[in-house]
């Protein structure tokens, strides 16, 4: 049986880190979804975020009791909570933002954090 959780876990990371990490949909207060990555707000008020990669994703199927990892949705999910709940000490105060994005060219946009400074670079995106 070891053997077998080993040969999972080297296949799948994710797997190895819901065995070691108690995340669980319950752990998520709110949840929100963008074209391009997807945010988890969790009970300790730290927010962790996940690209979507390429997926559509729809926040009906948040799923009540587990993260089934075979599914793209809660794969994102659980990895957005997981960065929230082990990397939510980790924070970064230099940089803008518009050096590294086009935003004009996307519909919907998801930030996370402290971003009034950047309300009129938005408005004239």
């Amino acid at each position: 049986m070891e053997c077998y959780l080993k040969l999972k876990f080297m296949n799948d990371a994710l797997a190895y880190l819901q065995s070691v990490y108690s995340v669980k949909p319950q752990n998520i207060t709110r949840i929100i979804s963008g074209n391009i990555y997807s945010a988890a707000l969790i009970e300790k008020q730290a927010i962790g975020v996940c690209a979507n990669l390429q997926q559509e994703i729809t926040i009906e199927n948040l799923p009540v009791t587990d993260f089934n990892l075979a599914i793209p949705a809660h794969r994102i999910w659980f990895n957005a909570a997981l960065n929230a709940s082990i990397n939510h000490k980790i924070t970064t105060t230099q940089g803008d933002i518009f050096d590294r994005i086009t935003f004009r060219k996307y519909k919907k946009i998801l930030m996370v954090g402290e971003f009034k400074p950047l309300i009129a670079k938005f408005e004239t995106a």
